[in-house]
């Protein structure tokens, strides 16, 4: 076989095979790289690129630098992630790595396989994908969504060098287990921890090896992380207690009660709705929901906030529903309380709602305006800046949307307003080095919008 052609052989156990000659051009390494398992037939072309230094994030949005397009289709929901110097795209059959000027650095693409997700760890620098082969897998919890995923790559995120390939159920329980419900509100995929908790049993891997790095025995109801934590969420009743992990070496660092008001009410039971975190700031925002018993009626929300460095806990909103947006370096978070009690059943346009800007400690700082506050709901996408908060507003009704993409500082002033014309879906706001990355769909299909201050 010639360098640079693709064949197929078939294979065993995923034996790998690199075709011909590597050949270095420019200080980027392109490698054809052929596989298969068992009886299939499997080609995976691959290219890695020299490392280079990581920008640093952006403070501000700035303005349209590039115009990337990554489908035909519309609405094709690529995974982008900030990684190494500049972002990852995975989408479809492909996983690629861009600087922060849209140019292609590395890509790895397979003939047998879809990418169904791709998540960052190790502060960005390795990227771990999951891939479905068509094959159906036993293994998967029926309501898991993300898929569990059949098979998992990890990449050096700056090099796109291939770490390592397994189908290991333990590391695929952990890819699929540590993860902070999103609560249909898009916001930025934060780097992540490869752990998983199941029974009574809590193990830790390293991202950038695969391997196991520590083991704790602790039970979880239901799972969450900070930056540099894992928690243990465990409810009984009225009784609510948090367990927090060093993530770094699985040694328990703090085990509180956490209060939640009106929790001890006798004719109700309490549950872990939702959970947003303040990714720059230690702690959890803990969507609470009250069921009355014997009933399947759902009684309001009461979102906590704990300080997962010291315990302590305080209320955030003071309505009948509040709905939180974390995922800030800094730590701020976003909250909108309702005065209805079931607003999320009432159309946008009927719902009178406040939205508060709230720092690290849970304390409320500033209040948006009313006419001008951003909003949450399935593709309304936010993102935070050092400087700034970017959302897509809609101040139109559910039946005739009017969307904007929206800036705001952290006085909560909106600072300006670019309307999206009426075919136009943004899916997601990815802040990365150099560049903020902005998803778009419209009728002529999926694109990736490159925005950074000149």
């Amino acid at each position: 076989m010639q360098d640079g052609r693709r064949g197929s052989l078939p294979r065993r156990r995923w034996r790998w095979v690199v075709a011909g000659v590597i050949a270095v051009v420019a200080c980027v390494a392109v490698v054809t790289v052929v596989a298969a398992r068992d009886t299939e037939r499997v080609v995976v072309d691959a290219t890695t690129a020299a490392a280079v230094a990581i920008p640093a994030t952006p403070p501000v949005l700035g303005d349209k630098r590039f115009e990337l397009k990554v489908s035909d289709r519309s609405l094709a929901q690529p995974h982008v992630v900030a990684a190494g110097p500049g972002f990852a795209v995975a989408i479809d059959n492909s996983l690629t790595g861009y600087g922060p000027d849209g140019s292609q650095r590395w890509h790895y693409r397979t003939s047998g396989a879809t990418f169904t997700e791709a998540n960052v760890y190790d502060n960005g620098a390795v990227i771990i994908a999951a891939l479905a082969d068509g094959t159906v897998d036993t293994d998967r919890p029926n309501h898991d969504d993300p898929p569990f995923p059949q098979r998992l790559v990890a990449f050096d995120a700056n090099t796109g060098q291939q770490l390592w390939d397994s189908r290991r159920d333990d590391l695929r329980g952990a890819f699929a287990g540590y993860r902070n419900p999103e609560g249909g509100t898009q916001t930025p995929p934060q780097t992540r921890f490869l752990a998983s908790s199941k029974g009574t049993r809590m193990v830790g891997f390293d991202a950038r090896t695969g391997e196991e790095a520590w083991q704790e025995s602790i039970g979880c109801s239901k799972t969450a992380y900070t930056p540099t934590q894992l928690v243990c969420l465990n409810v009984g009743g009225a009784d609510f207690r948090a367990v927090v992990v060093d993530a770094a070496t699985g040694a328990r660092t703090g085990e509180w009660p956490v209060s939640v008001p009106e929790a001890d009410r006798p004719e109700t039971w309490m549950f872990v709705s939702d959970i947003a975190v303040p990714s720059g700031g230690q702690g959890l925002a803990i969507t609470m929901w009250f069921s009355t018993r014997g009933t399947v009626e759902q009684l309001p929300s009461q979102v906590v906030y704990l300080d997962t460095t010291t315990g302590a806990s305080v209320r955030l909103g003071q309505g009948n529903t509040t709905t939180v947006i974390g995922a800030d370096p800094r730590g701020d978070l976003l909250v909108t309380t309702s005065s209805e009690e079931y607003a999320l059943t009432i159309p946008r346009e009927y719902r009178s709602a406040t939205v508060t800007l709230h720092g690290p400690d849970g304390a409320q700082r500033c209040t948006f305006a009313a006419d001008a506050a951003p909003s949450g709901g399935e593709h309304n996408a936010t993102a935070w800046l050092t400087d700034q908060l970017i959302n897509v507003v809609d101040r139109g009704t559910e039946a005739n949307p009017e969307q904007s993409l929206t800036v705001f500082d952290r006085d909560c002033r909106q600072l300006s307003a670019t309307p999206l014309p009426a075919a136009t879906t943004i899916t997601g706001i990815v802040p990365a080095p150099g560049v903020t990355v902005i998803a778009r769909s419209d009728d002529t299909g999926t694109y990736l919008d490159g925005y950074a201050p000149r």
